[in-house]
């Protein structure tokens, strides 16, 4: 009997152990799961690990999580500190929320459309589709750039081949635009 409660406990205390020796990735993806069932207080306790082992991936969303109050009480000071560590280490994610956060004066960050665009670019470099419709909004429509619609019109086109369909619509919309423009300036 004595050995079977030994060996009971040298199981538990390896499986705990275990925790504590996986990578990054393994927090993160556990992480993930956790978010996709909606069961955030476990999600954030494996984002909050992974991200202390350095996961940019999971410090975006360990910010997220602040931001929001999921599986944690809303900390917008928490929430900024990690999503700024993650945009910092290259998370596109995160540099396109901190291209809002400046653009829209989100969790306290002030109007910036200079610090927007330059989050926003960095990200749509990466290929990030949301960054891209950011970035080609800011051209269309001159925030902190001079309006250039070729600009957004490559930047709108980046984001519709990865699938953004509100993307599209602008492209289309923008073209149409174009297209009466021109139409105008030649009746004249």
């Amino acid at each position: 009997m004595l050995n079977k409660i030994f060996i009971f406990a040298f199981i538990t205390v390896s499986f705990s152990a275990l925790d504590e020796y996986q990578t990054k990735e393994e927090y993160y993806n556990k992480g993930l799961v956790y978010i996709q069932q909606e069961n955030y207080e476990s999600a954030f306790y494996y984002m909050k690990k992974a991200s202390e082992l350095g996961s940019v991936l999971a410090q975006n969303n360990l910010g997220v999580l602040y931001g929001l109050g999921h599986g944690t009480d809303v900390d917008i000071e928490r929430s900024n500190y990690w999503i700024e560590k993650a945009a910092h280490g290259g998370s596109a994610a995160a540099q396109n929320t901190l291209g809002c956060f400046y653009k829209d004066a989100l969790n306290g960050f002030e109007q910036n459309y200079e610090k927007a665009n330059y989050w926003f670019e960095k990200a749509a470099k990466q290929g990030d589709p949301f960054a891209q419709y950011n970035l080609a909004m800011a051209y269309r429509y001159g925030q902190g750039f001079e309006i250039n619609f070729t600009e957004a019109l490559k930047w709108f086109a980046e984001s519709t081949f990865q699938g953004d369909e509100i993307a599209k619509q602008e492209l289309d919309k923008l073209i149409e635009e174009l297209k009466l423009a021109k139409k105008a300036m030649s009746a004249q």
